[in-house]
């Protein structure tokens, strides 16, 4: 399994043994908190090569380079459609901000999660 995968699904794991909050508000502040945790996980790769990056996490689902020396590597993990909605029931996308020069992650962006 790859890491953040593991990071994802434990972070899940650990928001389920909180009592789920009840009011819309408090689902909303639950979420924040959740994703602000992971956004903080994941700090941990500023400044790593992107060897390690890819040993880790395996191949990108996407790999964009930008005009500005830097390259977005993007991994994406989805949950099946729900058969009844036609939704995906969970997808989490990564895109790690690497700089062409150095082979080295500058930051990272995460979208759904």
């Amino acid at each position: 399994m790859h890491a953040w995968l593991a990071l994802v699904l434990l972070t899940a794991g650990c928001a389920s043994q909180v009592p789920a909050p009840t009011s819309p508000a408090a689902v909303a502040q639950a979420d924040r908190q959740r994703r602000s945790d992971f956004d903080r996980s994941l700090d941990r790769w500023q400044g790593a090569p992107l060897s390690e990056l890819l040993s880790k996490l395996g191949k990108p689902g996407a790999v964009t380079p930008g005009p500005d020396g830097k390259t977005l590597y993007a991994f994406t993990r989805a949950m099946p459609t729900d058969p009844g909605t036609g939704r995906s029931r969970f997808s989490c996308t990564v895109r790690f901000v690497v700089d062409a020069q150095s082979q080295r992650v500058q930051g990272h962006r995460i979208d759904g999660c």
